[in-house]
């Protein structure tokens, strides 16, 4: 009414001066973009958690001191430089004029309050990549230094460190920041709803380009038909990860491409190792991957097109070793060692599993079958998977784990090594020789030398099997034809980099 009411009164003073009313061009509404994934954003605090969706959102709302690329070569984003002395000692120039979404400025000192909040969380599920980290400092006005303990490559790590302002967080306490917190980021949060959805609005002093959408929204849908109908609805969306089935039953929906790249994540069935737990036994966990049909999983998968899993990481990454072939289907084979260790009669257990990976389940339950093992389905949500996981509460877990950062040394950190003052390893998993090929890997300089103890690393992890290696999957997405987008290798959906079909980038 009130719009209806202005252009009359606009209209009668035209008139009433005897003069032609000026036709003004209305600007049209900068447009959102709509995001749909399988699972939900676990915490808004980005040092908590490690998990794709989680970083789905940290990477729009926060910023590291550099980043890994769409090529995975490092670029500047809150640092426009750095050098490294003696292997140890890393220096880093920081951007001048960042500001935070409250406002404030960025300075050296919240770098170094990030990084030391992280190392002095060891819940927090960055905490183990830290370690090489001895000492933190602001060297400069505009410079912060990094020290390990170790001639460890840092960079890496420090792409995925989130930068928060100090004063901020230490003001408010970490509760009520994280209910809107600032980041340096293209966008800022506007409303989160845990399990349902995250809104995103651009934030407008950002000092890089300018993102084309002034709003986002993530939803959460873990039916994959309620994911469909959330991505349909209102375009221009990406819908995350959708089944092959799903695509085929839409394919004729107007509007919408499906598109598909080579993925870095290995899906693994994850066995809790503690001593009271059968999979504690190397004899079942070699019987399990006996029981697993890889040529079906290639041929047959209800995600689509797999690769089977020889090992822990996908050809490319630092440490994939290509001696490692893939083992022979032998139900036998996965009897006799089930019978050797005590489970004459078979062996039953609960795996859990996300809801929208319940077609998955079903066929990895069916081939286990045949070998005497069953698997009793336990659905869960995110955080749910997660936290039993974390607790050791899961018999087995189904589970997939990408090292966006290119370096076999990721996973190792991040799931297997122990370093002294460590209590156990997660879920009873602990190996000295891994522990020592994983601190000769970090202090090798030779890229060639290194490179031959994380494949040793990987032949052990492969001996030993603390996790299950099963099948490598693409990543695939549903995305209206009226975007350009190109998607990240890490998977994670950064929105500045979507852009609309035929308009010139945002300034």
């Amino acid at each position: 009414m009130r719009g209806i009411l202005r252009l009359l009164l606009v209209a009668v003073a035209a008139l009433l001066a005897a003069s032609p009313l000026a036709c003004k061009k209305t600007r049209k509404p900068d447009p959102e973009l709509r995001v749909v994934f399988g699972s939900e954003v676990l915490t808004l605090d980005p040092h908590a958690k490690f998990e794709t969706v989680t970083d789905s959102y940290a990477i729009n709302v926060f910023e590291p001191l550099i980043r890994f690329d769409w090529q995975t070569s490092f670029v500047p984003v809150l640092a426009t430089r750095w050098e490294n002395s003696g292997g140890r000692t890393w220096k880093f120039t920081l951007r001048s004029g960042v500001s935070f979404h409250d406002g404030s400025r960025l300075t050296p000192d919240d770098v170094v309050f990030s990084i030391r909040r992280i190392l002095t969380h060891p819940e927090f599920e960055l905490h183990p990549y830290l370690q090489p980290i001895a000492d933190v400092r602001v060297s400069g006005p505009d410079s912060v230094e990094i020290v390990s303990d170790r001639p460890a490559g840092l960079l890496s790590v420090l792409s995925f460190v989130y930068v928060l302002p100090r004063k901020q967080v230490e003001t408010l306490g970490v509760e009520k920041f994280f209910e809107r917190p600032s980041g340096t980021g293209p966008y800022r949060v506007a409303q989160f709803s845990p399990k349902d959805s995250l809104r995103l609005e651009r934030f407008e002093e950002y000092w890089g380009q300018k993102p084309r959408f002034a709003r986002a929204e993530f939803l959460f849908r873990y039916d994959e038909d309620a994911a469909w109908t959330a991505a349909l609805e209102k375009p221009p969306s990406i819908l995350v990860g959708p089944s092959v089935a799903g695509w085929e039953k839409r394919k004729d929906s107007k509007g919408v491409v499906f598109a598909t790249r080579p993925g870095l994540s290995v899906h693994f069935l994850v066995p809790n190792l503690q001593p009271r737990s059968p999979f504690s036994d190397l004899r079942v966990r070699k019987a399990l991957r006996a029981a697993l049909d890889y040529r079906r999983f290639s041929e047959s998968s209800p995600l689509g097109p797999v690769l089977p899993a020889s090992q822990f990481v996908t050809p490319g990454i630092v440490g994939f070793n290509p001696a490692l072939g893939i083992p022979a289907h032998d139900p036998g084979l996965a009897k006799s060692l089930l019978a050797e260790a005590g489970h004459r009669s078979g062996l039953r257990f609960r795996l859990s599993y996300l809801k929208s990976s319940t077609k998955v389940f079903d066929e990895i339950a069916a081939q286990l079958r045949v070998s005497g093992f069953e698997a009793e389905p336990a659905p869960a949500d995110s955080e749910e998977l997660t936290q039993a996981m974390a607790n050791c509460k899961a018999e087995m877990a189904l589970f997939g784990w990408i090292c966006s950062t290119g370096d076999g040394a990721e996973l190792m950190d991040g799931a297997f090594t122990q370093r002294p003052g460590d209590s156990v390893s997660p879920c009873g998993y602990s190996d000295p020789r891994l522990d020592e090929l994983a601190r000769e890997g970090a202090t090798s300089l030779d890229p060639a030398e290194r490179t031959a103890i994380l494949q040793r690393a990987m032949a052990l992890l492969v001996e030993e099997l603390p996790w299950i290696p099963l099948f490598i999957p693409e990543d695939r997405y549903a995305i209206s034809d009226s975007i350009l987008w190109e998607p990240r290798p890490d998977a994670e959906v950064y929105i500045p980099a979507v852009e609309l079909r035929g308009k010139k980038p945002s300034r």
